[in-house]
């Protein structure tokens, strides 16, 4: 009786669980709002949790997440309590927000609700508002030590703005969300400069010289100190496999050192570099246990700790690799990591995009290598790229090798008929897809000698 009564129990939850993500998802119909008055609204009637931590705040068109991830894994090597917040979801909603590698229970979830509906309701608070709003609740309720957090889009007016951090972080600089950002590396640039504070240092990943000059102009004016991550600064780049990579950086706090970690490619070097330098201006600062020890800890587990996903991941025992590139500088650096450790000539391309993506420009970075089969497909989300249209622009590009992922063919009949290595992409919610179907383990493997 006693376990009737628990699975009773469990079941009801579970559907309250799903009936509350419903309404998360419903509050799309707002669509996105950028500015602040809202979420300022929101955090007001929770009595201001933005406040009762501090915060990282990051930026940047690509490697917002994986940034993201390195500081937060080297915080928690460094012995604190450290919270996370990142979007999209794979799989499940409750992924966005987490502690110490531990996302946020679904009873918690459906509590905020519960208590912020009203109001959400009255504001008619956006689906990122109400998240962000429900993420600061989080990390207030729980004593984190620090929260790392990232913006969903752009910076200047995105939700996350409202934090009044002790460093921000931009990532770097591409084409992207261009109907909402800018059209122009400039316009993008400034937004994303728009998470700068008065005095509050800014680390900056590699980005065209054109952002670079609006973004040190934008430190200036703010008095914010600013340090450059350049591409060059970052060398000795090697990996034998998907599992971890070696390279050298000169920090200044450190010197010229070889480093390792858990994320593979030129781009997770440079976000490695931002970590090390996070980790660097903390520690200048006076927060204790920031050694080079932990940094090195982790940078290695980083995997591990912040349950990251889909950044190179290799499905343990499968020829699949999934990754969340999406727009064409990600797709690019993508590639060219890829075809290092690959032969795209006997590698299926599984792709599928939105339709709000510079689709020319991805059909241009695909068309770069010769795969052996391109596969199109369409994820679950409303505004996903039809994988016919997408199919007919490669076809119209001279690319013959081709084949359409139909809505009724499973993951599973789609992966085994392609055969050999399958690389994954062009969607966090086509991933999240195949995740949700197939329930791969994830990847990665236990080093026990970082040094």
């Amino acid at each position: 009786m006693g376990n009737q009564t628990l699975n009773s129990k469990r079941a009801a939850m579970t559907d309250t669980y799903r009936q509350t993500v419903d309404f998360l998802f419903g509050l799309q119909m707002f669509g996105i709002k950028l500015g602040l008055e809202n979420i300022g609204l929101l955090c007001r009637f929770l009595d201001d949790p933005h406040r009762a931590f501090p915060v990282i705040h990051i930026a940047g068109t690509n490697g917002k997440g994986s940034t993201a991830a390195l500081i937060a894994s080297i915080l928690m090597s460094s012995g604190m309590r450290v919270g996370l917040y990142t979007s999209p979801h794979l799989v499940d909603f409750t992924e966005r927000i987490s502690v110490n590698g531990i996302s946020i229970a679904r009873e918690r979830v459906v509590d905020f609700v519960k208590r912020t509906r009203s109001e959400i309701e009255r504001l008619r608070a956006t689906f990122f508002e109400t998240t962000t709003a429900m993420a600061f609740w989080h990390f207030a309720e729980t004593d984190v030590d620090v929260a790392v957090v990232e913006t969903g889009m752009g910076g200047r007016l995105d939700a996350t703005n409202i934090v009044d951090p002790l460093l921000t972080v931009i990532t770097g600089i591409a084409a992207d969300h261009v109907e909402h950002l800018g059209s122009s590396l400039r316009e993008i640039a400034f937004e994303k400069a728009g998470i700068m504070k008065t005095a509050v240092p800014l680390l900056l990943g590699p980005c065209p010289a054109e952002a670079h000059e609006v973004i040190e102009r934008v430190a200036r004016e703010r008095c914010a100190p600013l340090t450059a991550v350049a591409s060059g600064m970052v060398n000795d780049i090697r990996y034998d496999n998907l599992q971890e990579m070696t390279f050298s950086y000169s920090s200044k706090g450190l010197g010229k050192k070889m480093w390792r970690t858990g994320l593979v490619g030129r781009c997770q070097a440079w976000n490695a570099a931002l970590a090390i330098e996070a980790a660097r201006v903390l520690e200048e600062a006076g927060w204790s246990g920031i050694t080079e020890d932990a940094i090195r800890h982790g940078l290695v587990h980083v995997r591990n700790q912040t349950r990251l996903r889909a950044r190179l991941e290799q499905v343990v025992n499968l020829d699949v690799i999934l990754d969340v590139a999406h727009n064409p500088d990600g797709l690019a650096h993508l590639f060219e990591t890829f075809s290092s450790a690959f032969d795209t000539h006997d590698t299926t391309l599984i792709c599928g995009i939105q339709r709000t993506k510079a689709l020319p420009d991805i059909v241009e970075v695909i068309m770069a290598y010769s795969w052996k089969q391109v596969v199109t497909a369409s994820s679950s989300h409303p505004d996903a790229l039809p994988p016919e249209k997408f199919a007919g622009m490669l076809k119209e590009r001279g690319l013959l090798r081709l084949k359409v992922k139909s809505q009724d063919e499973t993951w599973s009949c789609c992966l085994a008929e392609a055969g050999g290595v399958k690389l994954i992409c062009g969607s966090h919610f086509l991933v999240g897809d195949i995740l949700a179907e197939k329930n791969f383990r994830m990847s990665g493997k236990s080093i026990d000698n970082y040094g």
